[in-house]
């Protein structure tokens, strides 16, 4: 009925994005339609960041990487769009750039919301030595699971690393309040 909407161009691709994931074809269908999405509305920013994540899902990561850059820069403030350029970042392995715009889109006030992908950064940024990352991430997993001894043992870990005693000892005791049977562990977290 009209092939210029935006939110059906912008649905179809979306579905279209997740077909080709699961049957492991190119999401050329999706491109299409997202495509639309955009013309049909230059200024709506999800256009951009399906159209992105379709780019990641063929590795055409350069084009990927253009295309939220585009979205950033239409509204420098707007935290989710730098989640999407690191997003591409991050799959092209430009870790450098990865690292920086993440800290843009927390700096912004993005929060994430899952935890799956908090640990794939942690473990990512334990390889890169970014300990002030690891730091905010573990903080984002805190307030996504606050009864987590796990997640104050590891923020005391990661402050004890940077050597910020005051904080590591703050969250070492907290894991004692969450759960009494790492008192071993804390106390030998404390010796050292």
């Amino acid at each position: 009925y009209n092939s210029q909407d935006n939110f059906f161009n912008l649905k179809l691709g979306e579905l279209y994005n997740l077909w080709s994931d699961y049957n492991k074809k190119e999401p050329v269908e999706a491109e299409y339609f997202l495509s639309k999405a955009i013309e049909a509305s230059p200024g709506r920013f999800t256009g951009y960041y399906l159209l992105s994540q379709s780019k990641l899902l063929r590795q055409n990561n350069d084009e990927a990487i253009r295309i939220a850059q585009k979205a950033v820069a239409m509204n420098p403030l707007f935290s989710i769009s730098y989640w999407h350029l690191f997003k591409a970042y991050f799959v092209a392995n430009r870790d450098e750039e990865a690292i920086k715009t993440m800290k843009a889109a927390l700096l912004l006030g993005y929060q994430l919301n899952n935890l799956k992908d908090i640990e794939e950064l942690v473990s990512r940024y334990y390889e890169k030595d970014e300990y002030k990352m690891i730091i905010n991430l573990l903080q984002q997993a805190i307030n996504l699971k606050p009864d987590d001894a796990q997640y104050y043992g590891r923020l005391a870990m990661a402050y004890a690393t940077i050597d910020d005693k005051e904080n590591a000892r703050k969250y070492i005791y907290r894991v004692l309040e969450l759960d009494s049977s790492y008192q071993a562990e804390v106390d030998l977290f404390l010796e050292k």
